[in-house]
């Protein structure tokens, strides 16, 4: 009996949470989530400090219709001491 009531509680508990997600939780569009999904981001340190973000969206999956010749992303670059970076430059891999 013991087994059985151990296993019932421990049953329950993972049930509850495997048929939730984060997007449950708001009302989002479509477009909305799979943004949300396609968007990568990475800090860009130095040894102490941060010193900036880079973020990219990948269009292709989110307006598929209008999107399909070529890859598409949205890129958003911040550095918090230089308001123009010197340098910068993006290259696609070939």
């Amino acid at each position: 009996m013991k087994f059985f009531s151990i296993s019932a509680v421990f049953l329950i508990l993972l049930s509850g949470c495997s048929q939730k997600s984060a997007f449950s939780n708001f009302e989002l569009s479509q477009e909305q989530e799979y943004s949300i999904s396609n968007t990568q981001r990475a800090k860009i340190v130095s040894p102490t400090q941060i010193e900036g973000v880079f973020t990219a969206v990948y269009l292709n999956n989110i307006y598929p219709q209008k999107y399909t010749a070529n890859d598409s992303f949205l890129i958003f670059f911040y550095m918090k001491d230089e308001i123009h970076p010197k340098e910068l430059a993006f290259k696609a891999n070939q």
